[in-house]
């Protein structure tokens, strides 16, 4: 059986500590090992932003997660960028597709620049909230609310 993970932590883990490898490190609940043992086949991996970061710095800890994502999960050999649906069936016996996700639109805002450049970097899926409302939708945690 091929398993497909929509949704894993490890660029959050990889942010807050620079020192954690993606490979093996057994404090990062999804990682190259145990995905490999898990036999999964495709993981997702979502970037998300803590509330408790300033509005003005919450992009830049979205550039550092995917930053994260290309040099420490991309990096292992068996670990292949996911971009479309078309390149999950072109996977490998052993490799594993990384598809890079996005929790929430707080970090974008109204720059739809950054949108641009994040679907250039391969960011295939986009949930508008977390919990919170932000510019793009209310979350399950906020009463509706409008924007000027």
């Amino acid at each position: 059986m091929k398993v497909i993970d929509t949704h894993c932590d490890a660029l959050l883990k990889l942010w807050r500590d620079e020192t954690k490898s993606f490979a093996n490190d057994p404090e990062i609940d999804t990682n190259a090992s145990r995905l490999k043992a898990g036999n999964v086949y495709v993981q997702f991996f979502a970037i998300w932003v803590p509330d408790r970061i300033p509005h003005e710095l919450k992009f830049q800890v979205v550039l550092d997660q995917v930053n994260a994502f290309y040099e420490r999960v991309l990096s292992l050999p068996n670990m292949k960028h996911i971009r479309s649906y078309s390149q999950i069936s072109q996977l490998k016996e052993g490799e594993i597709g990384a598809v890079l996700t996005l929790e929430g639109m707080d970090a974008v805002g109204s720059d739809l620049g950054k949108l641009a450049w994040l679907y250039e970097q391969g960011v295939c899926s986009i949930g508008l909230t977390w919990n919170d409302a932000n510019l793009c939708a209310d979350g399950i945690a906020s009463q509706r609310r409008g924007f000027d």
